[in-house]
């Protein structure tokens, strides 16, 4: 293990046990060791999120998703607060983005169903949950979201 990969264990692990600023200090080392480690941005995007810093998640998360856009993790991490933040058509990009990198994954055609949903548009939540169905039948939650769209389009 090299040491940047001891940097970002250690820090993961501060940050684990609520020690943020020491975890910030061991993500900032490895940026200083490698300026495009994309797990030290998200981390960081990750930390400054918990410690309710928005702008400056937000900023982390897109600099980790600058470095890699294939990088699930800070795609998925930027769908998740861009939902919180309710703007729902950021949310929609990389919801779509997550899809590209994984799209044989049921969990994501369901946020972007959901995401649809806060967008009014009911033929895409139907697509999308139609979809999520079809690579995981068991989904009962699915099934009843559907039935539900069924009956509101009679």
């Amino acid at each position: 293990m090299n040491m940047e990969d001891r940097l970002l264990e250690k820090g993961e692990s501060f940050f684990s046990q609520g020690s943020y600023d020491l975890a910030i200090q061991m993500f900032r080392e490895v940026l200083d060791m490698n300026p495009s480690r994309k797990e030290a941005f998200n981390n960081l995007g990750c930390l400054y999120f918990q410690k309710g810093e928005m702008d400056c998640a937000e900023e982390f998360f897109l600099r980790a998703y600058s470095v890699d856009c294939d990088y699930l993790n800070a795609v998925c991490n930027l769908s998740e607060f861009y939902k919180q933040g309710r703007n729902h058509k950021r949310e929609l990009f990389f919801r779509q983005e997550a899809l590209k990198v994984e799209s044989h994954n049921p969990e994501h055609w369901n946020a972007l169903a959901l995401c649809w949903l806060e967008l009014a548009n009911l033929a895409e939540v139907k697509k999308a949950f139609e979809h999520s169905l079809a690579l995981d039948d068991s989904q009962a939650s699915v099934r009843a979201y559907l039935a539900e769209l069924g009956s509101l389009s009679c």
